[in-house]
């Protein structure tokens, strides 16, 4: 917990110690009483363990706390960038093999 406001700049890392998590689920890793700001830019680096050996990456937002008081860091499991990508491909390439009338 931060009392008062707080600014993260550089890298959040990681371990999961062999938990897999699932698509969407999401960790409160840190709270402050106020704002919360992520870099520069409004986003931070994320290295170390990914969330599930098979697919995803994190993705760090800093989201209000209950009521509006404060703030937390929440990492939450998203697909990474590639398998979204491979998916749309995959549906675009079925839609065009479709029986033509």
């Amino acid at each position: 917990m931060v009392h008062r406001d707080a600014s993260l700049y550089g890298t959040v890392h990681v371990l999961m110690d062999g938990y897999e998590a699932q698509l969407r689920e999401s960790f409160d890793v840190l709270q402050t009483t106020g704002d919360l700001t992520l870099g520069s830019l409004g986003s931070i680096d994320i290295t170390g363990d990914l969330p599930n050996s098979t697919f995803g990456w994190w993705a760090a937002a800093a989201v209000p706390g209950p009521g509006g008081e404060g703030a937390f860091l929440r990492l939450t499991v998203v697909p990474e960038p590639a398998s979204a990508l491979l998916a749309l491909l995959a549906i675009a390439a079925l839609l065009g093999r479709r029986p033509r009338r």
